[in-house]
């Protein structure tokens, strides 16, 4: 039932996009290949998808060495406190999406009003992200109590580690749009890889002597 899910909303998601697209640019029939545009495009993108492969890699990484430094229960509790601040996450992440094609044109007419909203946007997702992290620390411990029950007690310290998580991938999402809007690709890949580099020793320094709890600081 995940993946019918997964593929209902893919379906979705890119029909409403089309949809838009017919109704604010033109037809899909005027499309045409142009060999130079997209080697351009290519080019531009590859960065982003080794940064995407980092990424991905990095989310990972705290699982995989959970269950071979510990054992699958504690990958058990780590996950609920994955899973649960990955809602917090949401806001900043929506922020980022939405004004990301405001600050791309603001930055292409004019340098002065787009580092107004660069600083005006780094602002808001900052400062809600902090006020995210905050609420969940506070309710961590409820939550985990009625969404999943006693047995998963150990993943509430867990859950108010990671909620500042937020904060820190509201940075990564917002220097990310202006790393974009200046055309600086190469700096979110080195980025990222630095970090999963930082993450996979921080990891292998702290889980033997805090456990799960080390992975989260990682």
């Amino acid at each position: 039932w995940f993946i019918v899910a997964s593929t209902f909303d893919f379906i979705l998601v890119g029909g409403g996009y089309l949809f838009a697209y017919q109704k604010k640019v033109g037809r899909l029939r005027e499309w045409t290949f142009d060999a130079a545009v997209s080697k351009l495009l290519i080019k531009a993108s590859f960065p982003l998808l080794l940064s995407g492969a980092a990424i991905i890699i990095y989310q990972k990484i705290n699982v995989v060495m959970i269950r071979s430094m510990i054992d699958n229960t504690a990958v058990g509790q780590f996950s609920v406190g994955a899973k649960v601040v990955e809602l917090g996450m949401f806001v900043p992440m929506m922020v980022t999406q939405t004004v990301t094609p405001l600050l791309v044109r603001a930055h292409q007419e004019d340098p002065l009003r787009y580092a107004e909203k660069q600083q005006h946007f780094m602002d808001v997702i900052v400062w809600s992200s902090i006020a995210i992290a905050l609420g969940i620390c506070l309710l961590a411990s409820p939550a985990i109590r009625i969404l999943y029950g006693e047995e998963y007690l150990h993943a509430i310290p867990v859950l108010q580690i990671l909620a500042w998580r937020t904060v820190f991938v509201a940075l990564q999402s917002g220097s990310g749009v202006l790393i974009l809007a200046e055309n600086l690709q190469r700096c979110v890949a080195i980025r990222n890889f630095v970090g999963l580099i930082v993450s996979v020793v921080v990891n292998y320094l702290l889980i033997p002597v805090w456990g799960i709890n080390g992975s989260a600081i990682a």
